[in-house]
């Protein structure tokens, strides 16, 4: 009933030089299994420079725009940490204190 395809993409010889400058998604659903919190549907999402990939789990595949965002908001805590702590070296571990 349920059958997982792979397509092939060509190789790209390009590369972004920056973190968020492209994400990659893929939406997957409905799941023949339930997550633990009752949802089927699976979106991923990859920043192209970094590779750091987040997966989340939903009811329906309306909720992918909500998800993109936690996404970015995620990427830019972790890109804002990035800085204080380029900015500061280990001043910031007072902030968390």
């Amino acid at each position: 009933k349920y059958k997982i395809s792979k397509r092939s993409y060509k190789r790209s010889n390009t590369r972004t030089t920056r973190k968020m400058e492209i994400i990659h998604s893929d939406v997957w659903g409905p799941s023949p299994t339930m997550s633990f919190s009752k949802k089927r549907f699976y979106v991923t999402f990859t920043d192209d420079f970094t590779r750091f990939t987040k997966i989340y789990t939903m009811h329906s595949k309306s909720e992918v725009h909500e998800k993109f965002l936690e996404y970015a908001q995620t990427v830019g805590m972790i890109l804002l940490l990035g800085l204080l702590v380029f900015a500061n070296g280990n001043d910031i571990l007072r902030l968390f204190q």
